[in-house]
């Protein structure tokens, strides 16, 4: 229901009409920039409702709208406060600054005239924003709403809606200004209230629980329940303690009729070490479950109490991609232990019908990355949650051969070909690479790898390498693979600047871990070119081209905190904050993350996969020249990465061939 006045009904949307519905204004510093902070007479193009809209102003302090309220409300009401604002569209004062914000105030006054209490709310903020003001020009945007409940001793209230600016002090030429119309003041109903056993409450019996709420009140206030609600719909989920989401997930609800939570001859039992998470909605006038009518509830926690059950292990563990994972827990308890269940972090019950001591992960997969937990149970009934334990397979996380597709042989996923302006699919086209078949990119599309590509798994960017073949076309800059979260945020990237120097740049939500830029020779010769770099937190970074490890430096720092991409990191191009960019041109083969830092061997390796000459990876370049030989006979292609008498055999053979002789004295 809706009226003219706060005071004349629950809910108040004034639409600032032909007169001020009650409304005043106030100001600080600079009032000369408006003889009135309210507009009645602007055009009709700057209200969102009705004729007119109000303005609110500020410049080096603030402008305000507020309005007195002394009726029509009753103790122990709560409301939701809430409007809708538009940059002005006749001034450049907008919220675009880090301070520029508008506010919303409640002041509660008793009858001495004393302020009981004054909450207030930031509903735009310049902090949310970077490039783009909270509020454009061009869009009304709903504030958010500011919820409040009238206290004991209120007779009147005084509603404030506050521009603040946030430009230096003597910085005339910037402000704030902005459009306000629809204001909504509505009474908010609740489902229940005052819940037992009480929100965040701890060690609650791990037996039978039963579960109290008080019923919402009725929202006209005068005390009782509200006389709308028939039923109510209960919803309860419990979690292991050491794997409690936070946010739960409810299933199916149980319905109440009436208005009393019947107690039940048992309760309900949570079992030890839980955190239970509970919500009751009510149904008004008999609406279902999911109807739009029914008052959704507040989310109430508690914990049970800890078990006589003693667990030690199991242990985190950390394996190479293939190896055997093996999890083990020690349980004690008053009686005999007799059951073991295995869970991964997300609940899956990972041995169903075993009970056994020990959880064994034979041939980990890095999609085996997680945390895994063992509950135990006594002969009693008892039942404890081990602590988690983490698994980390260091192993290769995408790998695209571009073979006539764009499938990731590791997530047996697809990648998809689009343009980098409009986002379209494209047809992908492909050549001769140097292993089958590689991609050919144009300068203007890239790869969407989707969900595939995390550079290092669930560690962000501490440790990974990146690894391909590529022909470059291009004169300019072109990225390889690489995503920017934004300004100053976790990022990746490796390019080719202008077909002759590498870039790299790697930086944490801190700091700029590591910048490389590297002259290369002959990037756009026509031929293929081998180039990787692997990196690891607090160790090194070392950039390979064409079989020869060209840096290799420490990190700047030795912390890091790495945040979730916002986006998908995109393969061909450089994804910044959303925006595809600098477009690799030419061709691309036998592409790979890691999520750990191969060492110079094994990248090395990589290159000699494909490779027209291969180099020497086991020793280093002086020793390498005189492994002339091994077990199976002399010559170069008999080498055995070991200097020995094979060798010095070989070099005898050939010794006289070189031409050179010992001085030999008369």
């Amino acid at each position: 229901m809706a009226a003219t006045s706060f005071a004349d009904a629950v809910v108040v949307n004034p639409g600032f009409e032909s007169a001020s519905n009650g409304w005043a204004t106030s100001w600080s510093k600079y009032p000369d920039i408006d003889t009135d902070a309210i507009y009645y007479a602007l055009k009709s193009d700057y209200k969102r409702s009705g004729v007119y809209s109000a303005k609110i102003a500020a410049r080096e302090g603030y402008g305000m709208i507020y309005q007195q309220l002394s009726s029509g409300f009753n103790v122990g009401q709560k409301y939701s406060f809430s409007f809708y604002g538009l940059g002005d569209t006749n001034s450049s004062w907008v919220i675009d600054e880090p301070q520029d914000r508008i506010e919303v105030y409640v002041k509660f006054v008793n009858s001495t005239g004393s302020t009981i209490s004054e909450p207030y709310m930031v509903v735009f903020d310049g902090n949310d924003q970077t490039a783009t003001p909270t509020l454009s020009s061009s869009q009304w945007k709903k504030s958010q709403a500011f919820q409040f409940t009238i206290p004991d001793g209120t007779v009147s209230f005084l509603l404030k809606i506050v521009a603040v600016d946030g430009s230096p002090d003597g910085n005339t030429a910037d402000g704030t200004s902005v459009l306000i119309d629809d204001v909504e003041l509505a009474l908010v109903a609740e489902s229940a209230t005052d819940p037992v056993p009480a929100h965040n409450s701890t060690e609650i019996s791990s037996g039978s629980v039963f579960l109290h709420f008080t019923p919402g009140s009725d929202p006209a206030g005068g005390g009782g329940v509200n006389p709308e609600i028939t039923g109510y719909y209960i919803y309860h989920v419990a979690y292991e303690l050491n794997a409690d989401p936070g946010t739960p997930v409810f299933g199916a609800s149980e319905y109440i009729a009436g208005t009393v939570y019947p107690e039940g001859d048992n309760g309900i039992v949570f079992g030890t070490n839980k955190a239970v998470y509970w919500r009751v909605d009510a149904s008004v006038n008999n609406s279902p479950a999911s109807s739009a009518d029914t008052i959704t509830g507040t989310v109430w926690k508690f914990t049970t109490a800890d078990s006589s059950i003693n667990i030690s292990g199991p242990d985190s563990q950390s394996v190479l991609e293939g190896q055997s994972a093996v999890f083990s827990v020690q349980a004690q308890s008053d009686s005999e232990i007799v059951w073991y269940e295995w869970y991964d972090r997300s609940g899956n019950l990972l041995l169903e019908g075993q009970a056994a001591a020990s959880l064994v992960i034979d041939n980990a997969r890095v999609s085996d990355i997680g945390s895994y937990y063992c509950i135990v149970r006594d002969q009693n009934g008892q039942e404890k949650a081990s602590a988690l334990a983490e698994l980390w397979v260091s192993g290769l996380m995408l790998h695209y051969s571009f073979a006539d597709d764009l499938r990731d042989s590791v997530g047996n996923s697809y990648g998809v070909l689009q343009n980098a302006v409009s986002g379209q699919v494209v047809s992908a086209n492909y050549s001769t690479g140097v292993d089958g078949n590689g991609i050919v990119l144009d300068g203007e599309s890239c790869i969407d790898p989707g969900d595939s590509l995390v550079p290092a798994g669930e560690m962000g960017l501490y440790a990974g390498t990146f690894a391909c073949w590529l022909r470059s076309t291009g004169a300019g800059t072109g990225a390889l693979a690489g995503c920017y979260n934004s300004t100053d945020l976790s990022c990746f990237n490796i390019s080719l600047q202008s077909a002759e120097q590498v870039y790299f740049h790697l930086r944490s939500d801190d700091d700029s871990l590591v910048q490389l830029q590297l002259p290369v020779s002959a990037v756009n010769d026509g031929k293929w070119h081998f180039l990787a770099v692997s990196w690891q937190l607090n160790a090194s970074v070392a950039i390979c081209y064409d079989g020869e490890i060209i840096c290799q430096t420490p990190w700047l720092s030795n912390t890091a905190v790495f945040s979730p991409w916002q986006q998908a990191m995109t393969i061909g191009a450089l994804n910044r904050g959303g925006t595809i960019e600098n477009c690799f041109s030419g061709e691309l083969d036998e592409l790979k993350f890691y999520n750990y830092a191969l060492n110079k061997y094994e990248v090395i390796g990589l290159y000699n996969r494909g490779a027209d000459e291969p180099v020497s990876i086991c020793l280093d370049n002086y020793a390498s020249w005189v492994d002339l030989g091994g077990p199976e006979g002399a010559g170069k292609s008999y080498a055995d990465c070991q200097i020995d008498l094979y060798d010095f055999a070989a070099l005898a053979v050939n010794w006289l061939e070189c031409g050179l002789y010992p001085t030999i004295a008369e």
